[in-house]
């Protein structure tokens, strides 16, 4: 007896000490962002803005802030301008735009107390198909701060008009008229200064060109832009009112030298027209020059040569503290690092991949389970290639073929070997309750693991035709997998008495309903087929997470309301949390700290190399429970007490123990009432192992 209770404590001091582990491994692995921004700036606090410019290799817009340079952009600027401010005019041909721009305006105007009475404002973007899902996190941004309700995309091409309408958002999307362009425009992501991608800044300005003829407060913001505030409309349109004078209110690049084109409020007078005429002219002469003139360069050129006096300028500048860009926001942490909340982060001043990288990293990415974790369904999901993670496990190269996550492949393999070993020991415990139910458990666990492992690590490459079929598979699997351990929740109360078909098939019929049900919707989603569509897979969502959650919380409520209802010995009360503990630690690695572990250890490993352990971990801590209240323990000696939920094989009559010499006499045990099911029985009868 003190053996087994030495091997009690034991067993849940090395748990215990695990989880610590786990926890601090974790802890250390999160960056501190504050002490990360204090420590990398304490030395440099009296190091101006304008130096860190200089500095900054990754910018995505940078521009002469000298006052040399400064001195000859102006001169530049001057030249460039066709007419001055007295002799130029406003187009007389222009104001009406298409039914359809004109409708999509109407639907999105925002009308706001303005100078002189009713303002309308449009909150608006200009975006193609390769800035989808930015444009996606854009929208979903507007959302949390309730701005979603009335804003407008300007398409570049119909690529983006057809992904933005399958999301939802086909009220809040427009096509451009083709004759607004100057030049031909790309419809992939370009990169900065590449050929592609001035182009597409110059058609931004010719979007707000044309509404602010419509007597429209054009509110622009580029997709890169992280709405953070729920304030923002009313701290804007404040600003905007706050002077009679003012007719702009622009965000910065530098601290009250140069504005920012990304994020602006324009109203609709011949001063904010003529700005934008001439930096169309500038962008339209200069369009060959190396390196090209872009949208904000343009931009800034033109105010140069405006009166900037703050007391009596039309112009006002957003404060850099509420209104970071990159740099401000991600290398110097300049809000946060004195305690402010920025209404909007704009994350440019990043090449390629960092971009979406930052964004994830510092949480202002809201579509990004897949942009977070590799699983087997985000190649097939989001756009037409898939959605790739922002970071993940590092590849192999193993006979000349590529090995994706082979950390995990090991972690695999020996899922497989430890479920076939305690499927093992289940099939030996030939009198255990419930023992054939819950092996069909085990065994739905071991096949999705299998599968799990060729999707997972390319062995099944994801240009694969079949692809798509086994990752249905492998969706339907998961969710039969929750629903048969769900079923095994209720073996206990002996609704139907466990090992009789009707105890069997219900739960393999059952079962097979639900992984039909959820692979059909899975290659539904992936195929287009009927009302399902890659693009907003929310019906495959639902199965992944919120039924597969409901079932494992249904399953370990029961398991509780069992043991403690009908169970004289608490242990199993532990393994029942332990599991639970692993799993929920699995997901929260899996979903949150992936990129942050992914960083940590230069891609050697991601969330779901530990997301995998700790599933692993979880079903065994099913094992282990089942294993502690069922008779003849044969790998973990846990239970004090023999005899609890026993399944004794009813004799025929009595002529086989009475043939034997009588060595002892049958015990005749009574019907259980129903709630008495597994309790102990008499302790003062002999026990008898069969």
């Amino acid at each position: 007896m003190e053996r087994l209770t030495r091997n009690k404590a034991l067993t849940m001091l090395m748990i215990t000490l695990f989880s610590i582990t786990l926890f601090a491994l974790l802890y250390n692995m999160t960056p501190d962002q504050s002490r990360s921004v204090q420590l990398g700036n304490e030395d440099r606090t009296d190091e101006t803005f304008t130096h860190m410019l200089e500095d900054a290799s990754d910018e995505e817009d940078p521009a002469p802030v000298t006052t040399t340079t400064t001195t000859t952009t102006t001169a530049a600027a001057a030249a460039a301008l066709s007419t001055n401010a007295k002799v130029w005019k406003p187009k007389k041909d222009w104001g009406r735009l298409s039914m359809e721009i004109e409708e999509a305006i109407g639907h999105n105007v925002r009308v706001a107390k303005g100078r002189g009475g009713q303002e309308r404002i449009l909150l608006t973007a200009v975006a193609n198909e390769g800035m989808v899902e930015y444009t996606l996190n854009w929208i979903a941004s507007l959302e949390r701060t309730k701005q979603a309700d009335k804003f407008l995309v300007f398409a570049i091409d119909e690529e983006l008009v057809t992904s933005l309408t399958a999301h939802g958002y086909g009220r809040h999307v427009v096509r451009i008229p083709q004759d607004w362009f100057h030049r031909p425009l790309s419809g992939k992501f370009e990169a900065w200064l590449s050929t592609g991608y001035t182009p597409i800044t110059h058609a931004k300005s010719l979007v707000v060109e044309r509404l602010l003829y419509t007597d429209v407060t054009v509110w622009f913001s580029d997709v890169d832009i992280v709405f953070t505030s729920a304030s923002i409309y009313d701290y804007l349109v404040m600003k905007l009112n706050a002077r009679k004078e003012t007719e702009t209110v622009f965000s910065q690049e530098t601290e009250q030298k140069m504005i920012n084109s990304g994020f602006y409020l324009m109203r609709p007078t011949n001063t904010n027209k003529r700005i934008l005429d001439e930096s169309i002219r500038i962008q339209d002469a200069e369009q060959d020059k190396t390196p090209p003139v872009t949208q904000q360069r343009a931009m800034n050129r033109v105010l140069d040569t405006l009166n900037l006096n703050y007391q009596t300028s039309s112009i006002v500048l957003l404060d850099l503290m509420l209104f970071p860009h990159g740099q401000f926001y991600f290398n110097r942490g300049l809000p946060t690092k004195f305690n402010l909340t920025p209404m909007m982060v704009h994350a440019n001043y990043r090449k390629g991949d960092n971009k979406k990288k930052d964004l994830q990293k510092y949480g202002l990415c809201f579509k990004g389970i897949c942009q977070t974790v590799s699983l087997s369904l985000c190649p097939l999901i989001g756009q037409n290639n898939g959605i790739e993670p922002v970071c993940y496990s590092r590849n192999i190269d193993l006979a000349g073929n590529l090995i994706f996550q082979p950390a995990t492949l090991v972690i695999d393999i020996v899922a497989i070997i430890m479920t076939a070993i305690m499927i093992y020991h289940i099939r030996s415990k030939y009198t255990a309750v419930g023992r054939k139910e819950i092996v069909m458990f085990f065994y739905l666990y071991m096949i999705t693991t299998f599968l799990e492992m060729l999707l997972v690590t390319g062995i099944i490459p994801t240009s694969s035709p079949v692809y798509s079929w086994f990752t249905a598979v492998h969706i339907g699997l998961i969710s039969a997998t929750f629903w048969c351990l769900l079923l095994n929740g209720f073996v206990g109360f002996q609704f139907a008495e466990d090992g009789t078909p009707l105890s069997l098939w219900s739960i393999r019929i059952s079962s097979f309903i639900i992984f039909l049900l959820v692979g059909f919707i899975a290659i539904a989603t992936f195929k287009q087929i009927g009302p399902f569509n890659y693009t907003s897979p929310g019906a495959l969502w639902a199965f992944y997470f919120i039924i597969n959650g409901v079932a494992f919380i249904i399953y370990v409520i029961s398991q509780i309301i069992l043991v403690v209802n009908t169970l004289d010995d608490r242990w199993p009360l532990g393994d029942i949390l332990f599991g639970t503990a692993f799993f929920v630690i699995g997901q929260v690695i899996l979903y949150i700290f992936s990129i942050v572990i992914c960083d940590q250890v230069k891609h050697y490993v991601d969330g779901l190399f530990f997301g995998s352990i700790c599933t692993l971990l979880a079903v065994m801590m099913v094992y282990k429970y089942w294993d502690s209240i069922t008779k003849e323990d044969l790998e973990f000696s846990v239970g004090a007490k023999q005899n609890v939920w026993e399944v004794k094989e009813l004799m025929a009559d009595d002529e086989l123990s009475q043939s034997n010499g009588g060595n002892y006499q049958q015990q005749q045990q009574p019907q259980m009432a129903p709630g008495q099911y597994g309790q102990q029985y008499n302790q003062q009868q002999p026990q008898y192992p069969y």
